[in-house]
């Protein structure tokens, strides 16, 4: 086992993050292009990783990652509702709607966070930014 690491970083003010995983080796590319206004799952457990094209860990857990331009959805479906989302907005200077099949509604702007549970839908939707950048968020799907 190694460590790999993930990093979420947007010029020009090299702002981002990095999250460090445990894992075999394994060194992917996501590019924005591809996470543009839909989740791409970017870390899976072990039997999903390869027909999703993600890095394989021994965990029940997804990673997923969006960038999403003002106005632009995209929902997740968990498996069970009894799973716990995280969603992280990352510090890009964006803010998203986070809706919930329940009818839960919270704002997130960059740096927040916000645990969901037992939910059997999650619809996010990007809010405009002030440089018009679309906003980068990680959704975890955990156990």
């Amino acid at each position: 086992m190694t460590i790999s690491t993930l990093s979420f970083v947007l010029p020009p003010n090299d702002i981002g993050m990095t999250l460090w995983i445990l894992t075999s080796v394994d060194d992917r590319h996501f590019s924005d292009e591809a996470k543009k206004n839909k989740l791409v799952c970017i870390v899976a457990d072990e039997k999903e990783a390869a027909k999703l094209g993600a890095i394989a860990i021994r965990q029940d857990v997804k990673v997923l990652a969006t960038l999403l331009d003002a106005g632009a959805s995209v929902s997740y479906t968990p498996v069970s509702s009894e799973r716990k989302l995280y969603v992280h907005v990352v510090q890009t200077g964006g803010s998203v709607q986070v809706k919930t099949s329940d009818g839960r509604e919270v704002t997130l702007k960059e740096g927040d966070a916000a645990l969901v549970e037992k939910t059997a839908k999650l619809e996010l939707t990007g809010n405009p930014t002030l440089l018009l950048t679309p906003t980068e968020l990680v959704l975890f799907d955990l156990a």
